[in-house]
């Protein structure tokens, strides 16, 4: 799989399902692309974790998540990545990016909230 959009719908993702072979990957994409995946989704999903840490008086933390960015496309990637961080700051999830961050990439490190070290 790959040229996965975010956000997703199902028409963002139509025009994907015809070149997917595997009728195992193709179901996938099609409810990814029903399921509408967004920062309002994110929040939505995530708000139960928030609930029980606040509750339970615990930290949370995610140590991976990303996208491959030789598969994602560009802009979906940087869009997935700044909705993402912005969700686990709104409720106080510490986060570990997994795949190999370029620092000098000023688009990806602005999109994980963070400064590319070739910003003054």
């Amino acid at each position: 799989m790959k040229s996965i959009p975010y956000p997703s719908n199902p028409q963002a993702v139509e025009p994907l399902l015809w070149e997917i072979g595997d009728s195992e990957a193709k179901s996938a994409v099609e409810n990814y692309g029903k399921e509408e995946w967004n920062k309002a989704k994110l929040l939505k999903v995530l708000s139960p974790i928030a609930e029980w840490a606040k509750t339970n008086d615990v930290s949370v933390i995610c140590n991976e998540f990303g996208a491959i960015p030789w598969v994602a496309p560009r802009k979906s990637m940087l869009h997935s990545l700044k909705d993402v961080t912005q969700v686990f700051e709104t409720y106080g999830i510490g986060w570990g990016h997994w795949y190999g961050l370029n620092m000098l990439d000023t688009e990806l490190m602005q999109a994980l909230g963070l400064q590319s070290l070739l910003t003054p």
